[in-house]
């Protein structure tokens, strides 16, 4: 990965698993974090500490929900008033329920698609609101897999 030293990265669902290992390998590379997610307030703590021990960069942490914009937007303003401003985003954060479908309760669906679904798209109450701050405030840094300039606006084929 190329040198990120004074840049800011922004993983959703960083405090555990997957998103976390990305919050670490961005701060290898020398970037800022804001890590984001549930847990034990302490657990929490224990990896936002050990991010700024082991890589010597900064990190916070914002609890926000994705499936709140104003939370989002809360999230975002605590990467640029912290640190400047944000030039990473990783759309990381997902939940699930394990149970039998007789069982499964429908909120904890809703939940589901709310966040690992909805919060993703264009003009969802998640991180498509996150991408179009993002397009708008800081041009050509959103990519697509493929590292072309993603635009949550306009979609190929539409």
């Amino acid at each position: 990965m190329a040198t990120l030293t004074g840049k800011t990265a922004v993983v959703t669902g960083s405090t555990s698993g997957i998103g976390l290992a990305y919050a670490r390998a961005f701060a290898g590379a020398g970037a800022n974090i804001v890590l984001n997610g549930m847990g034990a307030p302490a657990d929490i703590e224990k990896e936002r500490a050990a991010i700024e021990s082991d890589f010597k960069v900064k990190a916070v942490h914002s609890p926000a929900d994705m499936t709140k914009p104003a939370e989002i937007a809360g999230m975002i303003a605590l990467g640029e008033n912290t640190f400047g401003s944000v030039d990473v985003l990783v759309n990381n954060a997902g939940i699930q329920f394990v149970s039998p479908i007789e069982e499964f309760p429908p909120e904890k669906w809703e939940a589901i698609i709310a966040i690992n679904l909805s919060s993703h798209q264009e003009g969802g109450a998640g991180t498509g609101d996150l991408q179009d701050h993002l397009q708008l405030h800081q041009p050509r840094l959103c990519l697509d897999a493929a590292g072309r300039e993603a635009d949550s606006r306009h979609h190929e084929g539409a």
